[in-house]
């Protein structure tokens, strides 16, 4: 549920020379929680809300003890990098639930990492303990960049927690943003996803293009995707199921044209069908956390996307319609402030 603020607004001030007339007023709090809200996407979400006193932000972790035991999650909040977190069992929805319940939580925001059956299942678990929390009542299913289409070579781990949602009480939704644009300002424009060059290797200057390089491809920055969930979460109208941010439609031709000098190489579907795509200079890093086998499957599945349109998400009904008063960062916007400087 909703909680007052402890904070007090000053409104207005009516002064004399005997007295102060002062009239204040209090402020609706939301108890957000994310769901990794250590990782990528889960460090924006979590800096920006915090950013908003309409917001008390809680970090749901499963971090474990010395022992390698979880903690409690009813029982146990700690600080970790000076947010609230709640160390949670995953595997338990009942506990899950009684987190949720104890500290209030009214919003969950699943920043989880969907790339296996158990990430998967983890999700749906935290689904089905928000539905039966008595304080929950809206929830955002982690996606973070497109609906996966039928017949693509990558598994959809995020099916199975929307069948879940679709028949719970809960308000919810997918945040559908295309491609993060951060990469393309790494390591000079704040960011807090991890390297790994797609498309254009600004830094090598080096590129794999897609096809002829013409798709529009929705491209957005982290922290403008993070501003419009901020939005939404403190509005009181009704969710859509899907909820799209667009950043910028730009074509692949379009960033090279940008970032001016690179070496282009055109990836030809038949090579994306063999999951397959030309190798970047600093893809060669990127492995260290993500093997290559792997990195290579999702560019490749990602590319194929972008030649069948999936990535030229609809301005109809998406949230900058809603929000129009938030502002966007361009591509060259990224690209000028850290390689044009």
């Amino acid at each position: 549920m909703d909680i007052i603020s402890s904070h007090w607004y000053h409104i207005s001030s009516t002064r004399s020379r005997y007295s102060t007339t002062v009239i204040l007023s209090r402020i609706i709090v939301h108890v957000v929680a994310v769901a990794g809200g250590q990782g990528d996407v889960g460090k924006t979400i979590v800096e920006v809300f915090s950013q908003n006193q309409q917001n008390r932000v809680l970090v749901l972790s499963r971090k474990v003890g010395d022992n390698g035991s979880l903690y409690s999650p009813a029982n146990v909040v700690k600080k970790v990098d000076d947010k609230s977190t709640i160390c949670v069992d995953y595997t338990d929805v009942s506990l899950i639930r009684d987190a949720l319940e104890k500290h209030n939580v009214e919003v969950v925001i699943s920043c989880l990492n969907l790339i296996s059956p158990e990430a998967s299942q983890v999700e749906v678990n935290l689904a089905r303990a928000s539905d039966s929390s008595s304080a929950t009542h809206r929830f955002i299913a982690s996606q973070w960049s497109i609906p996966t289409p039928q017949g693509s070579p990558l598994a959809d781990f995020s099916a199975a927690t929307l069948a879940v949602l679709s028949q719970t009480k809960l308000e919810y939704t997918v945040v559908s943003n295309g491609h993060f644009s951060d990469y393309y300002g790494y390591p000079k424009v704040k960011t807090h996803l991890k390297h790994a060059d797609f498309l254009v290797d600004i830094a090598k200057r080096a590129a794999a293009v897609p096809g002829s390089g013409e798709d529009k491809v929705v491209f957005t920055y982290s922290f403008d995707v993070a501003r419009f969930v901020d939005a939404l979460v403190n509005t009181d109208e009704k969710w859509s199921k899907k909820s799209v941010v667009i950043g910028e439609k730009i074509t692949t031709n379009e960033i090279v044209a940008i970032a001016e000098d690179a070496r282009v190489v055109h990836d030809d579907v038949n090579k994306l069908r063999s999951l397959q795509v030309t190798e970047l200079p600093s893809h060669v890093e990127a492995y260290k956390f993500f093997p290559k086998p792997m990195l290579q499957t999702l560019y490749a599945a990602i590319c194929l996307r972008i030649i069948q349109g999936h990535f030229d998400l609809p301005y109809e009904g998406s949230l900058n319609q809603m929000f129009p008063h938030i502002e966007l960062t361009s591509v060259k916007e990224l690209i000028d402030q850290a390689w044009k400087a």
